[in-house]
């Protein structure tokens, strides 16, 4: 049984369709469902279903599309998410028409960084501290971020069916509170 949840909107996957119902009748969901069997898309995901049990979460047409809104889909492929030398060669200019360009693309990368690129997240955050005035220099560090994202589109998550017998739920976070260490510490 595998369960992803992104705020309100999730997908619960497993091979009998009544376990999964009293999983989430234990649990107290309370959610509207609607049931397919092997869904392709979730909230502008691909998911690619393998014959081993393997479930493949692939963002390529979701990066795809933000890439071609913000005209960056012909664009070069950098390896770094930005180049710190870079913004020291721009004048700091700010063009208000622009502001909620930049808000809505920040919003795009945002929601990459919280599924499936997880290592963008401190240079999306550094940018959205900017969102209400950005300059040119905030464009240039997000033109570059949308190149590095570019390359990586590739990336998916992946789900694989396992041994684990037990009937608990794992929960996976790279946050410092979920290790055993943050528990102890009075």
């Amino acid at each position: 049984m595998f369960l992803y949840v992104h705020v309100e909107n999730g997908f619960l996957i497993g091979k009998n369709e009544n376990k999964l119902l009293t999983f989430l009748e234990k649990r107290n969901f309370k959610l509207s469902l609607k049931y397919q069997k092997k869904p392709t898309h979730h909230l502008g995901y691909c998911l690619d279903w393998e014959t081993n049990g393997t479930i493949y979460l692939k963002p390529q047409d979701l990066i795809s599309k933000i890439l071609k809104n913000h005209d960056m889909d012909r664009s070069w492929d950098v390896k770094t998410q930005c180049n710190g030398n870079l913004l020291q060669a721009f004048k700091s200019v700010r063009d208000p028409a622009r502001d909620p360009a930049f808000q809505q693309e920040i919003g795009n990368i945002d929601y990459l960084a919280q599924d499936t690129r997880k290592y963008i997240s401190y240079k999306v955050n550094s940018l959205s501290r900017h969102a209400a005035h950005p300059t040119n220099k905030h464009w240039v560090a997000l033109n570059n971020l949308l190149q590095y994202v570019k390359v990586s589109s590739s990336l998916c998550l992946h789900c694989q069916k396992t041994t684990f017998k037990r009937h608990d739920v794992i929960g996976l976070a790279d946050a410092a509170y979920a290790n055993k260490k943050w528990k102890e510490i009075p």
